[in-house]
């Protein structure tokens, strides 16, 4: 039952994704560096579903936060 359930996961699905990229600083970066198309990430810190609440009673779930060292000023 549970291979089932695994095998019809794909990376983009936020139950994986959590159990993937949550503390894997690694794999969080290489995944950004594919799909920002960019050489310069390096990743920090590696969180998964953060909620962000705001005082109007919206939130916003984030599925990876990074920062950017590189930042322009």
């Amino acid at each position: 039952m549970y291979l089932k359930i695994v095998r019809s996961l794909r990376l983009i699905d936020d139950e994986l994704m959590t159990v993937v990229f949550s503390g894997n600083i690694k794999t969080t970066e290489l995944l950004l560096k594919i799909l920002l198309n960019r050489d310069d990430l390096k990743v920090t810190k590696s969180m998964t579903q953060l909620e962000i609440h705001n005082l109007f009673g919206k939130s916003v779930k984030l599925d990876i936060v990074a920062e950017d060292l590189y930042k322009q000023a």
